[in-house]
């Protein structure tokens, strides 16, 4: 009785062991600003803001 007590007791361990394994794979790197870079909408904020910069270069030349 006691072993059979001690078989499952290893096997919870064991499943434990591998569920904790299989959780740490599941972080990773991510480049934000690459991210960033190539998303539309920066891109046409960027043109954006390069327009309104040339135009306060004028305004105050």
């Amino acid at each position: 009785m006691i072993t059979k007590a001690l078989k499952v007791a290893l096997l919870i361990a064991g499943f434990l062991a591998l569920n904790t394994q299989v959780q740490a794979q599941k972080f990773g790197y991510l480049n934000s600003a690459l991210l960033l870079s190539e998303m539309p909408e920066v891109k046409v904020m960027r043109s954006n803001l390069e327009g309104f910069r040339t135009q306060l270069e004028k305004k105050g030349k």
